[in-house]
């Protein structure tokens, strides 16, 4: 392996790919599924001003096996150590309350040595570095731009992504991340672990075909960031808002799960899983996008906007596949996912991204319409009103 230097004495440490496909995902400690990391990428750098944006998707490749592999391939860089990626903002609560929580949360310091101390005081080890990684990753970027190091811009950019889509995720900042364990949650193959894993990874990995569908940032909600450290913290805030709702729809979806069903714990616990929950998680993901784009813009900005390289823009979900090869995935006019609301045109770019086990096939857009399905809006297949049930 051949390190890469970084700010700071860090040192990036990247494996052959090949290596690479060999080796866990993620670490025990994350609660988020890599779908959501690569989700959030995509939507990063779509969303991002230009040149930066095209620059980036120029790399796309890179930060698509970057951003999905990160704790996994980083194993000498410290902010993709396990307790950057959750920041316990309600620890200090005097009880499990909603409101005792909310108030500790508002209180929770900013300072890094503040925070440290604050943890000892109420006895634990550790509280999580989650703003201070992000907030380190953004300084090292700054410094990449500015020695023009492309590879170190393109792997602290995929560092940043994939700490804000952490910073996204309502579970990943309060005490309540173990919330629902249950002895027999523990025990594998059939393991749910915590709420926090059914929602954060379960539903995500289960759905991630509809997430990369639907969620999206519209470039008119960039905003140029003034303070990247409340920007940092506002969305931790958002997130931890969330996480309340999201247990009672996980405890919701736990009741509905028939025992009986022939599917999977896992499928069974997906589909008892309400539209609200999958609104929220789609919310969630766009914030992190946003969160993610606009540090990373922000980053540039400070370096003083450094002339960037043009590059090849590529796709972060990977070559489109040929025409023909799109029409017979289905066999029907238009395709769709079991795990999707959506339904599209047999080309359409993103019918070859479906799996085949998932895949099903309509003669009619009225056809997949009466299924549940809405149409896509990249190939905008034909839902005139004479097409519609």
């Amino acid at each position: 392996m051949t390190p890469t230097r970084f700010v700071h004495g860090r040192s990036f440490w990247i494996m052959p790919f090949a290596l690479s496909l060999t080796i866990a995902r993620a670490p025990a400690c994350e609660s988020v599924s890599s779908h959501a990391h690569e989700i959030v990428a995509a939507q990063a750098i779509e969303v991002m001003p230009e040149p930066l944006g095209a620059y980036l998707r120029g790399h796309a490749d890179r930060l698509r096996l970057l951003v999905r592999e990160l704790p996994a391939l980083a194993v000498a860089h410290d902010t993709m150590r396990g307790d950057t990626h959750f920041v316990l903002l309600d620890l200090a609560a005097r009880d499990g309350s909603p409101s005792a929580r909310h108030r500790a949360a508002e209180a929770f310091p900013r300072d890094a040595g503040e925070a440290a101390r604050h943890c000892k005081t109420l006895g634990r080890s550790e509280c999580g570095r989650l703003p201070w990684g992000i907030i380190e990753t953004y300084a090292a970027l700054v410094v990449a731009f500015r020695e023009h190091d492309e590879e170190r811009i393109v792997a602290e950019t995929a560092a940043l992504l994939h700490l804000a889509t952490d910073a996204a995720m309502p579970f990943d900042t309060t005490v309540e991340r173990e919330a629902g364990r249950t002895e027999e949650d523990r025990s594998p193959p059939d393991g749910f672990r915590s709420a926090a894993a059914r929602v954060q990874t379960v539903v995500i990995e289960r759905a991630h075909e509809r997430f990369a569908f639907e969620v999206r940032v519209w470039p008119g909600r960039f905003t140029p960031l003034a303070d990247p450290t409340a920007a940092v913290f506002d969305a931790l805030a958002d997130a931890y808002r969330d996480a309340d709702e999201l247990i009672v729809l996980d405890r919701e979806a736990i009741a509905r799960v028939d025992p009986s069903s022939a599917l999977s714990r896992e499928q069974s616990y997906v589909q008892a899983f309400s539209e609200r929950g999958m609104a929220i998680i789609e919310q969630r993901l766009a914030a992190g996008a946003l969160l993610g784009a606009e540090l990373a813009h922000a980053a540039w900005t400070s370096a003083g906007s450094p002339k960037l390289a043009s590059t090849a823009s590529q796709s972060l979900f990977g070559k489109s596949p040929p025409n023909d090869a799109i029409a017979n995935g289905c066999g029907q006019p238009f395709c769709g996912s079991r795990d999707s609301t959506v339904f599209h045109t047999s080309t359409c770019a993103h019918v070859g991204r479906i799996h085949a086990e998932n895949m099903i096939g309509f003669a009619s857009a009225a056809a997949a319409h009466r299924s549940g399905r809405k149409a896509c809006r990249s190939c905008k297949p034909n839902t005139t009103d004479s097409d519609r049930p």
